[in-house]
């Protein structure tokens, strides 16, 4: 498996709240990925590429709670549980005049890594995924 790192920030990434004090949940929401647009690594993945990818995506590890994510671009392949921040929850395609683009949902964790992008984002910090 080759890893493709990525630097991808949106400025319309949303930040959600539900629930209340011990009980509330932060989420963000917006444009996880994208394909037939180059982004800012020079590349464009095409639209059938990209659809099977996030199939195999949300078969494997979002349907089966394991889509994690780190605080940063983990050097590896694999997301190091120690270091988890995120848990995506949902992909799905949007299309546009110039991309298609995947939506994405993703908790924000009770992890120390997870209290560190809570509190970035309370604070403010925009993040991308």
């Amino acid at each position: 498996m080759k890893l493709i790192k990525e630097d991808i920030s949106f400025n319309d990434m949303q930040v959600l709240s539900e629930g209340k004090g011990a009980d509330k949940r932060m989420y963000i929401q917006g444009p996880f990925l994208q394909a037939e647009k180059e982004n800012k690594n020079k590349r464009v993945y095409p639209a059938a590429v990209m659809a099977n990818a996030v199939e195999n995506y949300k078969k494997d590890y979002i349907d089966q709670k394991r889509a994690l994510g780190e605080l940063n671009h983990p050097a590896e392949p694999v997301v190091n549980p120690e270091r988890a921040a995120i848990m995506t929850q949902s992909l799905k395609e949007t299309r546009a005049k110039d991309a298609i683009y995947y939506e994405g949902k993703a908790k924000v964790l009770s992890t120390p890594m997870g209290k560190i992008v809570e509190n970035l984002l309370d604070d403010g910090v925009k993040i991308g995924v």
